[in-house]
């Protein structure tokens, strides 16, 4: 995201995080070329020391790994959504002009902890929008491609260790986006919002156990496959787009668009219905593993 920023015609970018480790790598990688700050938005007074001079923020920081949440809710909440408040309040004292959210699919009929506080997280956006005088939208897409903690890092690991590729049910199907296409996807989305709605972005569908074998034939190995179980708040098919939203939304160039509270006042073409995984023609694996090919995330070829 970053990097991006980096190449449009922003003057200055500022980056906050609270992990030290991941600050001081991204700093020997960017250099100067960024402002790098150590911070923690569950903090309110943080929040209006960083905010200080800001035009535009992007809230990319949550909680993520569903598990994890459901077993700490008390940690997920604080940092999804009281750290959203924090920083909601102190973008609205020092008069930012654009505010984006990033919200994910798992905030559509949630079925957890963390997707019950990103759909908590896209109503107080829409929320501040209609009651402060910048622009506050969201975007909401899938599964981004090979970020931290995701199935592909850990599919990796098992398949290099030589290990069971742990699944915990064969039908299991993702919504997946790489990480250039939602940079690009966020950046467009600043620049073009009224301000309220939420800017939905489709994607292709991948079955999770295509995803392993395609990865697997890359290293020339047949995956020996342990199901698990489907684990507690998981759903074997995520929504991009619910009925009851699908309603009022609007299809945009490449986006589907919720207007909401606020300002937003998007016209286009009606849409048909809910954005389901369930009713989607899943990828191929050779389409499967152009995408990876394309963000850079298939393991190296064995040699034989």
């Amino acid at each position: 995201m970053l990097e991006h920023l980096l190449a449009t015609e922003t003057a200055n970018v500022t980056g906050v995080d609270h992990n030290q480790e991941a600050l001081f790598y991204l700093d020997r990688e960017l250099g100067d070329r960024v402002n790098l700050q150590l911070g923690d938005v569950a903090d309110a007074a943080a929040c209006d020391r960083l905010l200080a001079g800001i035009d535009v923020v992007i809230h990319t920081a949550a909680y993520k790994h569903v598990g994890l949440c459901e077993a700490s809710p008390a940690a997920a909440r604080r940092n999804n959504v009281t750290a959203l408040e924090h920083l909601l309040a102190a973008a609205q004292r020092h008069g930012i002009k654009r505010f984006v959210y990033t919200s994910s699919d798992k905030a559509v009929e949630p079925a957890n902890v963390m997707g019950r506080t990103k759909q908590e997280g896209e109503r107080l956006v829409s929320l501040a929008g209609e009651a402060g005088q910048g622009v506050y939208t969201t975007i909401r897409f899938g599964n981004v491609l090979g970020s931290s903690g995701s199935v592909i890092p850990l599919v990796m690991r098992q398949l290099q260790r030589g290990e069971p590729v742990t699944l915990t049910d064969g039908g299991m199907r993702r919504f997946f986006i790489t990480a250039l296409d939602v940079a690009k996807r966020i950046v467009t989305v600043t620049e073009r919002a009224q301000g309220g709605e939420i800017f939905v972005v489709p994607s292709p569908v991948i079955r999770i156990r295509d995803l392993i074998e395609v990865m697997a034939a890359q290293l020339g190995d047949a995956p020996a496959v342990t199901i698990s179980g489907v684990l507690p708040g998981e759903k074997l098919a995520e929504c991009l787009l619910a009925a009851a939203e699908a309603q009022g939304a609007v299809m945009v160039d490449d986006f589907v668009i919720i207007n909401g509270p606020g300002r937003s006042d998007w016209t286009g073409a009606p849409v048909s219905g809910a954005i389901n995984a369930n009713d989607a023609v899943p990828l191929n694996r050779d389409a499967i593993a152009a995408l990876l090919q394309s963000a850079s995330l298939l393991p190296p070829a064995k040699d034989l």
